[in-house]
């Protein structure tokens, strides 16, 4: 019986083992590089309760870890989370603050803008309901979604730095529509970014700038695709573009053409319409194009971009 007792304890340790917590309640997935919220002193020591809009805007005013950019956790996010072994509730013991309740995630329900999904952390079942019911939240922030992909095995990085400079600007304005790819290493593009002509960049301030911009963008595909996009000044300031920038990219891994694809930049500096915030597109020879709004960029930080794929519809 001792025998069998060590054999189960090193079992359970294994699988606990992709989490780890840190002194100020937030934990950290190492499957995914994402972080979580177990800490809710600000909320009196209680789960946060709260309708879908309402767990949105808390999870983007939460400062906790000495962080700003939470966010509420898509559909993907929040179901990798559920531990299948357990149930009462369904996630890792390391969570200390934890119930069997509803969930909400951000990923509206793809028949109903009324609707959004949310994850029963019971046994891990997964539905959708209106949003002005009362649920519970766990913010989430950082990190790439890149769970590895079953079929391919491995996820996809680019990034790239680029300066527009001189062969772009003349006086500080895009001269002409401008195409800028972002690959492997390998040479494989995996988006592209087109600046519009006369495009500007402005400054926390509204100051246009008529030096060199560089540009800063960083894409994963997975199950789930992130990317992070931004403009700066020579010091490093973060600059804006006075048009809205349109972005074309591969579609997330096991999209096919025809598939449906939500769009969501959970964090904003809420000038966004809801089209702009959450909008859905469509597979197209493999790759998706979406138009990111001025508005969706911060005056001091790069903006993130979650893809999900929701709903097959190339079949």
């Amino acid at each position: 019986m001792r025998t069998i007792l060590l054999i189960m304890i090193g079992i359970s340790s294994l699988m606990a083992s992709n989490f780890s917590r840190n002194a100020n309640g937030v934990i950290t997935d190492s499957r995914t590089n994402l972080e979580w919220q177990d800490d809710y002193s600000n909320n009196g020591n209680s789960i946060k309760q709260t309708g879908w809009q309402s767990a949105i805007d808390y999870c983007e005013n939460l400062n906790l870890d000495a962080n700003n950019d939470w966010r509420l956790p898509n559909l993907n996010e929040l179901t990798s989370l559920v531990d299948d072994t357990t149930y009462n509730p369904a996630i890792d013991g390391l969570f200390q603050n934890s119930n069997s309740n509803y969930y909400w995630s951000s990923t509206t329900n793809i028949n109903s803008n009324n609707v959004a999904c949310f994850v029963y952390f019971s046994n891990g079942y997964q539905n959708s309901s209106y949003k002005d019911n009362l649920y519970s939240v766990r913010c989430v922030r950082a990190g790439w979604y890149s769970v590895h992909n079953n079929t391919e095995g491995v996820t996809k990085v680019a990034e790239t730095t680029k300066k527009l400079a001189t062969e772009y600007f003349a006086q500080g304005v895009i001269t002409q529509e401008t195409i800028i790819p972002v690959t492997t290493t390998s040479g494989e593009t995996l988006s592209s970014i087109t600046l519009a002509e006369d495009t500007q960049f402005e400054d926390e301030n509204g100051q246009q700038v008529t030096e060199s911009v560089t540009l800063a963008i960083k894409t994963s595909q997975a199950t789930t695709s992130s990317l992070t996009i931004g403009f700066k000044d020579s010091v490093g300031n973060q600059l804006k573009p006075t048009k809205d920038i349109v972005l074309e990219m591969i579609a997330p891994v096991g999209a096919t053409d025809g598939d449906k694809i939500e769009i969501n930049i959970p964090n904003s500096i809420g000038k966004l319409t809801k089209q702009e915030k959450l909008t859905i597109v469509i597979v197209r020879n493999g790759r998706i194009v979406f138009r990111i709004s001025v508005n969706a960029f911060f005056p001091d930080k790069n903006i993130v971009i979650l893809l999900n794929l929701i709903r097959t519809g190339g079949q």
